[in-house]
C-alpha cells in the first residue's frame, strides 16, 4: 500500500515533469523567434528611414512599415503564447523575469515602427494628393476649357487647388 502510493506519486510527479518539457519547448521556440528577430528590428529603429525623394519611394517604404508591422504583431503573438505556456510548467520564474525583458525590447520596436508608419502614410498621401492636383491643374491649363491657344479661366484653376 504505501509501495503503490509511492508509486502513483512518482507517476504524477512525471507526468508534471513531461508536461514541463513540451511547456518549456514552446517557450523555447517563442524565444528563439525573438531573438532572430529582435537584432535586425533594434537595427532598423536605430537607421530609421531616409526621407524619399518621391512618391514612388514614399510608397515602398510605407509597404516595407507594413511588412515591419506585420512581423511585430507576429512575434508579440509568439511571446504571449510562449510565456501563457511557461506560466502553466511547474516552476516559470526565470521564464517570466525573460518574457518581462523581451517585452520591453519589442515594445521599443514597436513603438518606432508605429511612429515610422504614420509618418510615411502621411507622406504618402500628402504627395498622392499633390499629384492628384496637379495632374488636374496641367490637364485644366492643357484643355483650358476650350481650343488651342485660349487662355486658362483663373476661376477653373482656382477650383481645382481647392
Amino acid at each position: 500500500s504505501k509501495l503503490n502510493s509511492l508509486e502513483q506519486e512518482a507517476d504524477g510527479e512525471a507526468v508534471k515533469y513531461g508536461t514541463d518539457i513540451v511547456l518549456m519547448a514552446e517557450f523555447t521556440n517563442a524565444r528563439s523567434g525573438f531573438y532572430n528577430w529582435i537584432e535586425s528590428a533594434e537595427a532598423k529603429v536605430k537607421a530609421g528611414y531616409a526621407s524619399p525623394n518621391n512618391l514612388e519611394e514614399a510608397n515602398t517604404m510605407v509597404a516595407d512599415c507594413k511588412a515591419w508591422r506585420e512581423m511585430c504583431d507576429k512575434i508579440i503573438k509568439s511571446l504571449d503564447k510562449g510565456k501563457a505556456s511557461a506560466g502553466k510548467m511547474t516552476l516559470h520564474e526565470d521564464e517570466d523575469k525573460e518574457y518581462d525583458v523581451m517585452k520591453v525590447r519589442w515594445s521599443e520596436v514597436d513603438k518606432s515602427c508605429t511612429e515610422w508608419t504614420k509618418k510615411l502614410e502621411e507622406l504618402s498621401s500628402m504627395w498622392g494628393k499633390q499629384t492628384e492636383m496637379l495632374n488636374k491643374v496641367t490637364d485644366t491649363m492643357v484643355t483650358g476649357g476650350g481650343g488651342a491657344g485660349e487662355q486658362v479661366n483663373l476661376n477653373d484653376l482656382d477650383q481645382q487647388m481647392e
